[in-house]
């Protein structure tokens, strides 16, 4: 008695066993390697498009830490100049001509206080702007490592869900070639069933 299946053609023997070969056809390997090459397709582009992301951030973080290091050297050379021209304005009054006594005296410690208050100012500014400097650095430094570990997690990612399938290919492509041997294979008779066997 013999019965055809989809997947194969099985054999009763003498009511007692019964023995199921696979026969796989070149159409079905080639549909799976089709799909195969669908699905790393697919993985290159969603790594490339990963890859990508990443890099167009990484160029955002980098035009935005150049534009805050311009603003604040030009920040810089605004207060040189200020303090220069402070300095050069004093130094005019003072050489400018002679002062009379107490009045003199008396704009002298106010130019003085002046000065000493233009410097303090100066000295904040220079400050704030050492500060903005270094939390710019310290964010560009987060931001590099932000993109580092981006590109990190998505690479790991698409390795690890590449490794999966392969896995799974490789899994399949071995049950089909199992399929395929046992397909060539004769039939041989089941220990005690040789009688059964000649009297078909």
């Amino acid at each position: 008695m013999e019965s055809r299946t989809s997947q194969g053609t099985s054999r009763r023997l003498a009511g007692k066993a019964t023995v199921v070969v696979c026969v796989v056809g070149a159409g079905e390997r080639m549909e799976l390697e089709r799909l195969h090459s669908e699905r790393l397709a697919k993985l290159r582009a969603r790594e490339e498009e990963s890859s990508d992301k990443i890099k167009r951030q990484q160029r955002e973080v980098e035009s935005i830490a150049f534009e805050h290091r311009q603003r604040i050297l030009r920040e810089e050379e605004r207060l040189r100049t200020w303090r220069a021209e402070a300095s050069s304005q004093l130094q005019g009054r003072e050489g400018a001509g002679v002062f009379l006594g107490s009045v003199e005296q008396g704009r002298r410690a106010i130019n003085q206080e002046q000065l000493k208050h233009l410097e303090r100012a100066l000295e904040l500014r220079e400050r704030a702007v050492a500060a903005r400097e270094a939390g710019a650095e310290r964010r560009i430094a987060e931001a590099a490592e932000a993109v580092a570990n981006a590109q990190l997690s998505a690479r790991s990612g698409v390795e690890k869900e590449y490794l999966e399938l392969k896995a799974s290919l490789n899994a399949q492509r071995m049950q089909l070639e199992v399929g395929v041997m046992a397909g060539s294979l004769r039939l041989l008779p089941l220990p005690g069933q040789s009688s059964a066997l000649q009297a078909m």
